[in-house]
C-alpha cells in the first residue's frame, strides 16, 4: 500500500445470503427476491465497491428504477448513508449523484429518462423492477455501453416477480438457461428473513395473488390491478400469426410524446375483426422519423392516421402545430376527440373480443398491455383511479385511441366463419 492509499471502511454487514450473492455473483446476475430481502441495499454495497476498485478510469455506475422518483425513495438515501464514509465524496442532488475521488461515479435514474443517458458507457448497472420497463432500455442503451468496458463491466437484475410477460420473466429465463449467466430465487417461505407471525399477518391483510407475487416470488400469479388482464387471457387463441391481409387499408394510431416515447399500432379491418398486425416505439425522435418509418413498410396501403387531439397544439419554440409538421410530410392526420384514459379503456375492453394480435410483430405492444395497471395506493389499500404511467402507457394510450375510434363497417351480429387456415 502506497502513502496515497487508504483503507476505507464501510459500516456494511452483509446477511449470510447476501454474503453468499457477494461470493458467488457473475458479470450478468438475476435475482428474484421477496420483499424486504435486502436486494437494494446488496447491488448499492456492489456499486460502491465498484466505483473505488474498478481498475478503469473514471468508473460510472447506474442505478436504474423504473421512474427516477422510484429511484430517489429506494435508492439514493443508501447511496448517501454509506458514501459519506469515503473521504472526498461529493454528492449532487439536483442530478441524483454521487461522485468519488479517484473519479468514479454513481447515478440513480428512471427507466423513462434513459434517452437522456445514451452515449455515455456503464462499468456495472442495477435494473431494478425491470418487469416495469421496456426491453429496449437493456437491449439497446445499457447492454451497448458495457461492451467497451468488459471484462469488468456487469450487470443486475432484481425485482418481485409481475407475471410472465414481461422483460424480467424473459431475462430470468435466460439467465437459467445460460451457464455465463447467474440465477437465483429467494422465497420468504425459504429465507428465513422475515418472522413467522409477520409473514402470517401478510397473508391475512393480502390477496392470495399479491402474497404468491409478492412474498414467494410466483410469476404465474396474477398482475394485481391489471387493466387488461382478464381481456387478454381470453384472447390468447387470438394471439398468433396474423398475416398482413393486402386487400384490406391499414390504419395507423398515435401515442405522441414529447419527452417520452411515441408509440405506433398498425391494425386492420377485416370484416367485424380487427388485426392488429404490427407496433412500434421510440423515443426522442421528431415526427419525420416515424413517417419514414412507415414509408419503409412498402407492403401497406394506408387508410387511417389517428392522432390524439394534442397534435393541433402549437410548439412554443416554432409557432406550428404538429398537425401542421404531419401535413407538410405528407400525412393526413385524424384527430381523435378529447377523452380520458377511462373512455380508452372502456372502449377497448367493450371490443376485445373482436381483435386478434400478430404475435411476434405486436410482442411489445402486447407486453405493454399485459403491464398496464392501476396505481395501488397503500395509505387507502385501494387502487386509484387512473392508470400508473410507466413504459406500459404509450402503446396502451395509443391502442385505446385506436379503440375508441374504429369504425366497424357491418352490421352488429354473430361473427360469419372465415378462413383460418393462416392459424398456425
Amino acid at each position: 500500500m502506497t502513502a496515497a492509499e487508504k483503507v476505507v471502511e464501510i459500516p456494511y454487514t452483509p446477511r449470510p445470503l447476501q454474503r453468499k450473492l457477494h461470493n458467488e455473483v457473475k458479470r450478468f446476475n438475476v435475482l428474484v427476491c421477496h420483499r424486504r430481502f435486502g436486494k437494494t441495499l446488496f447491488t448499492i454495497q456492489m456499486m460502491l465497491k465498484g466505483a473505488l476498485t474498478c481498475p478503469l478510469p473514471n468508473p460510472r455506475f447506474l442505478y436504474l428504477a423504473p421512474l427516477r422518483s422510484q429511484s430517489k425513495v429506494i435508492a439514493w438515501d443508501y447511496v448517501k448513508e454509506y458514501a459519506r464514509h469515503i473521504p472526498g465524496v461529493k454528492f449532487n442532488e439536483q442530478e441524483l449523484r454521487a461522485d468519488f475521488p479517484n473519479g468514479g461515479r454513481i447515478t440513480l435514474a428512471g427507466a423513462l429518462d434513459i434517452d437522456n443517458l445514451r452515449g455515455g458507457y456503464f462499468d456495472g448497472v442495477v435494473l431494478d423492477e425491470f418487469a416495469q420497463m421496456s426491453p429496449r432500455v437493456w437491449s439497446e442503451v445499457c447492454r451497448p455501453a458495457m461492451s467497451d468496458r468488459a471484462p469488468y463491466s456487469w450487470a443486475v437484475f432484481i425485482g418481485t416477480p409481475q407475471g410472465e410477460d414481461n422483460s424480467f420473466y424473459d431475462i430470468y429465463q435466460h439467465a437459467v438457461q445460460d451457464d455465463n449467466w447467474y440465477a437465483a430465487m429467494y422465497k420468504a417461505s425459504e429465507t428465513g428473513l422475515i418472522d413467522e407471525d409477520e409473514l402470517a399477518d401478510a397473508k391475512r391483510s393480502m390477496t392470495p395473488s399479491q402474497y404468491q407475487q409478492e412474498f414467494e416470488c410466483s410469476f404465474s400469479a396474477a398482475i394485481q390491478g391489471a387493466i387488461y388482464g382478464d381481456q387478454i387471457e381470453k384472447a390468447k387463441d387470438r394471439i398468433c400469426s396474423v398475416p398482413h391481409d393486402r386487400n384490406a387499408l391499414v390504419h395507423v394510431s398515435f401515442d405522441l410524446g414529447m419527452g417520452d416515447a411515441t408509440a405506433l399500432w398498425f391494425f386492420q379491418e377485416i370484416g367485424r375483426e380487427i388485426h392488429f398486425i404490427d407496433c412500434y416505439q421510440n423515443t426522442g425522435m421528431a415526427l419525420d422519423h416515424y413517417v419514414k418509418y412507415m414509408r419503409a413498410k412498402k407492403e401497406y396501403s394506408y387508410g387511417r392516421f389517428i392522432f390524439p387531439h394534442d397534435v393541433q397544439v402549437r410548439e412554443l419554440s416554432s409557432g406550428v402545430s404538429r398537425f401542421e409538421t404531419l401535413q407538410n410530410l405528407g400525412v393526413q392526420p385524424t384527430v381523435a376527440k378529447r377523452t380520458g384514459p377511462e373512455e380508452r379503456i372502456n372502449a377497448a375492453r367493450m371490443q376485445f373480443d373482436k381483435i386478434w394480435f400478430d404475435k411476434e410483430k405486436c410482442r411489445e405492444g402486447l407486453q405493454a398491455l399485459r403491464a398496464y395497471r392501476y396505481e395501488f395506493n397503500d395509505k387507502t389499500r385501494q387502487f386509484r383511479p387512473k392508470p400508473r404511467h410507466d413504459f406500459a402507457s404509450h402503446y396502451s394510450d395509443s391502442f385505446g385511441t385506436a379503440m375508441e375510434n374504429i369504425k366497424l363497417t357491418r352490421p352488429r351480429g354473430e361473427l360469419k366463419p372465415r378462413d383460418r387456415s393462416w392459424i398456425v
